[in-house]
């Protein structure tokens, strides 16, 4: 059942959020006042690398030294309808991934509307897949839960994970 909370944001998000692209020429007044993309906080200076790909970046952040290495590629798509730039907590979030799992967590900078379309995007996401395909695939869902899945657990063999949700 859903909670009454939830009820209460979906209902407020409709209400005010909805409006922001009801109209072609709407759409394009949200984009034009388009939130720019937040700089990586300064904890993560040392654990970070950027490269340029096609018209955006990648910037990876490595797990610490000190972290279990986890195998496989870790893309991190952030929010912003591809209009909006990664949000301070974006990068919190990624920290937190690269910390837990041990891997290197790829934050994909993509172009941004109304600058470039959906083509540049896709382009971009291509290219960084192509990029990241040595480094092997992952795969982690519902029915392959992290405690079964050697590249979605960081733990070593035989370390209880915590079920989702």
């Amino acid at each position: 059942m859903t909670s009454w909370q939830t009820v209460a944001v979906r209902g407020y998000l409709r209400a005010t959020r909805k409006k922001r692209y009801r109209t072609h020429d709407a759409g394009l007044r949200s984009m034009a006042s388009a939130l720019p993309a937040a700089p990586a906080p300064d904890h993560l200076a040392g654990r970070l690398t950027t490269q340029a790909l096609g018209a955006g970046e990648v910037v990876t952040v490595h797990p610490p030294p000190d972290a279990v290495r986890g195998s496989g590629a870790l893309v991190y798509l952030h929010g912003g309808a591809f209009v909006n730039g990664i949000m301070p907590q974006h990068w919190q979030l990624v920290a937190h991934l690269a910390d837990t799992t041990g891997r290197q967590v790829h934050v994909a900078r993509y172009p941004l509307a109304p600058a470039h379309d959906v083509g540049d995007a896709h382009a971009f996401l291509e290219a960084l897949s192509a990029r990241l395909a040595p480094e092997g695939p992952c795969t982690c869902s519902a029915t392959q839960p992290a405690a079964t899945s050697p590249c979605c657990s960081p733990r070593p063999t035989g370390a209880t994970a915590r079920s989702p949700g």
